[in-house]
């Protein structure tokens, strides 16, 4: 009788271990990575963590919810840094739709040309004095505020320089001061021979 009692005990235990194995332990152990995941319904998802599936996980404000394509009705995805949008910065531009960059970004393109190039919307990048500006190029780069593109006196399409904007320069007097190309010395009323004056636009 006593070994009856024995091996139904040995039995009990052993199918009871094998149970507790397979829930994954006793009650009281810590969650896995994957299980830490799916804690807080109700609390939005940062990036990188489970967003949809059956519990339809929602993402913090700015993140969606990437789901790759799967055979069931309730698949999740990752919370993810929307891709920009053509247009916007790092965005597409160009292309055979002509997309253009929104205010205060230039398209660059880079590699070979043809018509149809698509490039991306990138911070329009500001030459400051005596760095190239303009010329017959590809992104053209546009002088800081102040400054003006000087042509290159070589040729057009050449890249000129910036300088600062002689706008406001004074001009003329005793030293005789010249106002560079496409300005004129403005002195108004002309009072005494060595008159000064201010450079202006023509």
């Amino acid at each position: 009788m006593k070994s009856h009692s024995a091996i139904a005990t040995f039995v009990f235990s052993a199918l009871f271990g094998s149970l507790v194995t397979a829930c994954g332990g006793a009650p009281d152990s810590e969650p896995s990575a994957s299980e830490s995941d799916l804690t807080g319904f109700g609390t939005p998802r940062k990036e990188g963590e489970i967003c949809g599936g059956v519990a339809n996980f929602k993402c913090e404000k700015g993140l969606v919810c990437k789901i790759k394509p799967a055979n069931h009705s309730d698949p999740t995805g990752k919370c993810e840094t929307p891709a920009p949008k053509p247009g916007e910065e790092d965005g597409m531009c160009g292309g055979i739709a002509g997309i253009q960059c929104a205010e205060g970004l230039d398209c660059v393109m880079t590699g070979t040309m043809h018509p149809d190039k698509a490039g991306t919307c990138k911070a329009k990048e500001l030459g400051q004095e005596g760095d190239n500006c303009g010329g017959h190029t590809i992104n053209p780069i546009k002088c800081d505020v102040g400054l003006i593109c000087e042509a290159s006196t070589v040729n057009t399409d050449f890249p000129g320089k910036c300088v600062e904007d002689p706008a406001g320069r004074t001009c003329g007097g005793f030293a005789g001061l010249a106002c560079p190309a496409g300005y004129r010395c403005a002195m108004g009323p002309i009072t005494h021979p060595d008159q000064a004056g201010k450079c202006e636009l023509k």
